[in-house]
């Protein structure tokens, strides 16, 4: 989905936003004065505070595809090439976007809206089931041992990650 300039700067403001106060303080007021703009600017790019939200967790899935996905269609070696290097684009998209990190980790952003949670489950499985993938393949090719259940180490990848 092609977003515009402006459309980028208020998923940007709203991470921070979330980040900073929680989901109480995303509000198109906030973002407004966030930016510098009026509310009525908001909604000509937006509907609603739910399509912000919305628009953000696409953004974060089509990240996810370019990392976890890259790598899952045999562009690298099954197993630890893979992992690490996925593990190392997380590290710098959230170096890049610290404020991510908390949002993707913490579940609790979106509990009360069903639209925006399955989004949330959505981008949790794709990362699960591609890391799922490359593992099996790493240890079906010897990369990888075989006494770990993979879905251990999909915990600790993940668990990685959130600790950072």
């Amino acid at each position: 989905m092609e977003r515009t300039k402006r459309q980028k700067e208020i998923i940007e403001r709203v991470i921070e936003l979330l980040a900073k106060g929680g989901i109480q303080a995303v509000t198109v007021r906030n973002i407004a004065e966030s930016i510098g703009v009026s509310e009525p600017a908001i909604y000509r790019h937006f509907e609603n505070k739910e399509d912000i939200l919305a628009s953000m967790l696409d953004w974060f899935m089509e990240i996810e595809r370019e990392i976890v996905g890259d790598k899952t269609e045999g562009k690298c070696l099954p197993g630890r090439c893979a992992i690490r290097g996925i593990f190392t684009k997380h590290i710098e998209l959230f170096s890049k976007t610290p404020h991510l990190a908390s949002l993707i980790f913490s579940e609790e952003f979106f509990l009360d809206n069903e639209r925006l949670t399955e989004k949330m489950i959505e981008i949790m499985d794709f990362i699960k089931d591609g890391l799922k993938s490359i593992l099996k393949r790493g240890v079906e090719a010897g990369h990888i041992r075989d006494d770990i259940p993979v879905e251990h180490i999909v915990h600790i990848y993940l668990s990685s990650l959130r600790l950072l």
